[in-house]
């Protein structure tokens, strides 16, 4: 399947039924989630009204902005939509799943981290040691014969 193929959804309309119908692929996108890129699509709101049987409703209204706003955005907006009729989260709320896996990924990498620094920690180590267990017995010359420790003589 490409652009310019088909592919038929299928799904339960605004009144509970269920609905199939073919649609024309206009583009594809690919994510980094591929359970995602096979189970999402994209289409016109008329398109969607008129598959689900909801000509003329809206259901969900997303809003992009700076992660770093995205709380203040949400709190302000629920204060100001009446809360009987609109429902205000933020993306962390409404997918849940992708914050767990955002989550999964940092601690993944942060346990990665902590081994390649145990390797190169354990590395440093082996080799300070190596270095000085060839150099005992010269240590223990110059120490026989007064040297002090900054190498001058005692």
């Amino acid at each position: 399947m490409g652009v310019g193929g088909r592919v038929t959804l299928m799904a339960q309309s605004a009144f509970g039924k269920p609905v199939t119908r073919s649609f024309p692929v206009g583009a594809l996108y690919r994510t980094d989630l591929a359970s995602f890129d096979r189970t999402h699509v994209y289409l016109p709101l008329a398109a969607a009204q008129a598959f689900l049987d909801a000509e003329g409703e809206v259901t969900e209204i997303a809003v992009q902005s700076p992660l770093a706003r995205v709380a203040p955005l949400a709190a302000r907006l629920g204060k100001l939509l009446p809360s009987d009729r609109y429902q205000v989260r933020s993306w962390a709320e409404a997918a849940p799943d992708v914050r767990q896996l955002i989550a999964l990924n940092d601690a993944t990498m942060d346990l990665l981290i902590l081994i390649v620094f145990a390797i190169v920690t354990l590395g440093i180590t082996n080799t300070m040691s190596t270095v000085i267990f060839e150099r005992f017995r010269e240590i223990g010359i110059l120490a026989a014969i007064g040297t002090g420790p900054g190498g001058s003589s005692a």
